[in-house]
């Protein structure tokens, strides 16, 4: 199953920030939509806290049953070009009727938002996608966007939070900078991605193009080469299954030891879900994100495509 093509694309001040405040008083921010409109990504996501401020209601949404969804599920309410995507863990953001606006809203929100909430939704003819149990799963979303509803390009313009999580994922495809021509300079403001572990390592971007503005702005475009793999294992449910099955041996391999202490031979393995080898599901990520598990992927991933 396919994801569509997804781009980061942000307008930053010459230190990298990113609040909105800001952005709009730099010189360029009218090149900003127009790199957006270049793009031509007629679908465009963003976090919560970009929602609530921009295009939110006041107030946050309250069920009298907070009983869970509990279950994957979407409702398309329109058929259109492009979506606007507010991605909405629990379901708290109030809405207007949704009319029949020319860019639709679509709500993803996870399995913990209450039932009530996807009614809210329903009432005001908004369409919704649920994916994840205790948080959103963007790679399923991501499915569910490109197979259900039509969707081949889109962007995701902030803020942090989301742009970290899609990068955090595997998803991005593309990295946009619109750098304008102002410094911002206070404390805790914040960049395009935040957030990541301090062990995290650096990811690697490939330039693809560079222009510059009589404004002053300077719009960067960036590739994501090493998200392919990342990429490819979260879109092919058959494949990423396999691959998650050899990542488990190579965890054995690497940290045998350790996660078998207790076992009376090394050659005996309990169940990966039950005792000391439940270890190896908490340690894949670590694992995957270190030095030695990006050297171990690429080894992998031409038997996952065997």
């Amino acid at each position: 199953m396919k994801k569509p093509y997804i781009v980061c694309h942000m307008m930053v001040s010459l230190d990298g920030r990113i609040d909105c405040a800001m952005t709009a008083q730099l010189p360029g921010v009218d090149d900003y939509y127009r790199t957006l409109e270049a793009l031509n990504v007629p679908t465009t996501v963003s976090g919560r806290v970009t929602a609530r401020l921009e295009m939110a209601l006041p107030g946050e949404f309250q069920a009298s049953d907070p009983t869970p969804v509990g279950k994957e599920a979407f409702s398309r309410k329109a058929d259109a070009p492009g979506y606007e995507i507010v991605v909405d863990t629990h379901g708290k953001l109030l809405w207007p009727d949704a009319g029949e606006p020319e860019k639709p809203l679509l709500i993803i929100t996870s399995e913990q938002a209450p039932r009530e909430y996807l009614h809210y939704l329903d009432d005001r003819t908004i369409s919704w996608i649920v994916a994840g149990r205790a948080r959103i799963d963007l790679a399923r979303a991501a499915e569910i966007l490109a197979a259900e509803f039509g969707v081949e390009r889109m962007a995701i313009v902030g803020g942090s939070a989301i742009n970290t999580s899609f990068l955090d994922a595997g998803l991005l495809d593309e990295v946009s900078i619109l750098i304008g021509a102002g410094i911002d300079g206070r404390g805790g403001m914040p960049a395009v991605f935040d957030g990541l572990p301090m062990s995290h390592p650096v990811i690697p971007l490939r330039l693809t193009d560079v222009q510059k503005f009589n404004s002053g702005a300077v719009w960067l475009r960036y590739s994501v080469p090493n998200n392919a793999l990342k990429s490819y294992l979260f879109v092919n449910k058959k494949m990423r299954n396999r691959a998650y099955s050899l990542l488990l041996s190579k965890l054995l391999q690497r940290y045998g030891t350790q996660i078998l202490r207790g076992n009376k031979t090394k050659k005996s393995f309990p169940p990966f879900t039950e005792g000391p080898c439940s270890a190896i599901l908490k340690s894949e990520r670590k694992w995957r994100d270190s030095d030695g598990g990006q050297a171990d992927l690429r080894r992998v991933l031409p038997a996952v495509r065997r």
